[in-house]
């Protein structure tokens, strides 16, 4: 069943970065809104962020599964991390059950545990209920990372190049 979870939430986030979702639901809106917040070290396993299909796959080896959405967006899945490329080019990735972000967040843990790492200058959005999702942006490394909660714990962390909204 947790494939399959996976899979949904993977299929949801890769429909709302090409359908680009309402302005008031991406990184960019906060943008003026927070400071910045070093997220240098994030780099997704050995793989760095702008990188195209080929060297992704050159470094992590072939995935276990890759989706497309019938058009410009790949999304493909290995064990630690689950990179999405738009026209070739890596612009994202999710963590994975056995991974971690480079100041040790990882699935399952609480909002207090991110925002202790992390510090206090996020953004909140998608507030439905026992679940939101804030977020932190990096405006001299360009990147967003956007932490998924329900019930105050951690349940998605995404690391996204802010040209990815633009």
């Amino acid at each position: 069943m947790r494939p399959r979870i996976t899979i949904l939430a993977l299929a949801v986030l890769l429909t709302c970065m090409l359908a680009g979702c309402s302005k008031s639901e991406t990184p960019m809106t906060y943008i003026d809104q927070v400071g910045s917040t070093d997220l240098s070290g994030e780099k997704g396993g050995q793989v760095a962020l702008g990188v195209d299909e080929k060297a992704l796959v050159e470094q992590m080896g072939k995935p276990i599964r890759t989706l497309n959405d019938g058009g410009r967006s790949f999304i493909f899945m290995y064990e630690t991390y689950q990179y999405t490329s738009i026209d070739n080019v890596v612009m994202g990735y999710m963590i994975g059950p056995a991974s971690a972000t480079a100041k040790g967040l990882k699935l399952g843990d609480a909002k207090a545990d991110a925002v202790k790492l992390y510090g206090d200058d996020f953004y909140t959005r998608s507030v439905k209920g026992a679940s939101s999702t804030i977020g932190y942006i990096d405006k001299t490394a360009k990147l967003a990372m956007e932490i998924e909660l329900k019930d105050d714990l951690v349940k998605n962390i995404s690391v996204t190049m802010l040209s990815m909204y633009g």
